[in-house]
């Protein structure tokens, strides 16, 4: 295989007309993943399913231009993704579908969107859990002027995260998953 297996996406599958990616998420292989109850179920979080976009989207990109960054849009988590706790897991399936950003785009000039999908209990559809959109942007698409802009905003970025970081007085167990622990939600330590 050209790419090694990925814990949160798994494996590109060959010979498939779009990009896809096929995995079983186990919660023996990530116990993080066990950490994560709604209401006594283990559900997978909605961050994680925006990192499988992400890993994917990173696997296809132009592995001779530096990553800038990935852009999300149109996020939607559609239905939660339940992750059983046994040795079987549960089967996932990441799929890109190339959408071109104009009528005169050439190419390249492509976003993709995703789909995070699970099989139904009878096997015959899919269930889509999240979908979006995640364009790539390279270093070489920008030009001198939003390379500058971007250094800036990094240093803002930078400069108001160390300063909420002298603000914050406790940690965010103490106050925020406490409190939504009443409301069935339950958060591991990790």
């Amino acid at each position: 295989r050209e790419h090694a297996r990925k814990d949160l996406i798994g494996y590109r599958v060959p010979g498939t007309s779009e990009p896809t990616w096929r995995n079983f998420l186990r919660c023996s292989e990530n116990p993080w993943i066990r950490e994560h109850q709604v209401q006594g179920n283990i559900l997978y979080p909605g961050a994680g399913m925006v990192v499988m976009a992400i890993e994917a989207a990173h696997e296809l990109a132009d592995p001779n231009d530096k990553i800038v960054g990935y852009e999300l849009r149109d996020v939607s988590i559609v239905a939660a993704l339940r992750v059983p706790d046994d040795d079987k897991g549960v089967e996932t399936m990441v799929q890109f579908h190339p959408r071109r950003t104009g009528t005169k785009a050439d190419p390249s000039s492509t976003l993709n969107e995703f789909t995070i999908s699970t099989p139904s209990e009878d096997g015959k559809t899919w269930t889509i859990h999240c979908r979006g959109l995640i364009p790539v942007t390279y270093h070489s698409q920008l030009s001198p002027a939003m390379r500058q802009e971007l250094e800036l905003e990094d240093k803002r970025y930078c400069t108001s995260f160390q300063a909420a970081k002298k603000q914050c007085s406790r940690p965010a167990r103490s106050f925020l998953y406490d409190n939504v622990e009443t409301v069935g939600m339950n958060y591991g330590k990790t």
